[in-house]
């Protein structure tokens, strides 16, 4: 590697972040999709002999996971087992932000509907 690389990586982390699907999984995707290990890198953006690194080791640049899913025809979540559990996290913290949101909104639509009520009977 060169010097250049090793400082860029050393800079930024991102660069250097590689995703593990397995040299299996990477092989079987490959098989489904019927490309070539050319044909793959082609639609990747990619030399064929990075492919080959990649599929070798069993990791992906994380930058690079959304290309290489597109290529294989696979969701993220397919290509990254991981990726599933993670956004399965994320959606139930986010369901129970709305959760609390909407006891929020019922708490203030039910003071509001007694200050109407009060007004009325004051009127």
């Amino acid at each position: 590697m060169s010097d250049m690389y090793l400082e860029l990586v050393s800079r930024i982390p991102v660069v250097a972040a590689q995703t593990h699907i397995g040299t299996a999984r990477l092989q079987e995707a490959q098989d489904e999709s019927g490309l070539s290990n050319e044909g793959l890198a082609r639609e990747i953006h990619i030399s064929e002999k990075t492919w080959r690194r990649w599929k070798k080791t069993g990791a992906i640049p994380t930058t690079s996971l959304p290309a290489a899913a597109r290529a294989l025809r696979l969701t993220l979540h397919e290509l990254d087992p991981a990726a599933e559990a993670a956004v399965s996290s994320r959606l139930e913290e986010q369901l129970a932000e709305v959760l609390e949101l909407v006891k929020e909104q019922k708490a203030q639509l039910l003071a509001l509907q007694v200050a109407v009520a009060d007004l009325s009977q004051d009127g």
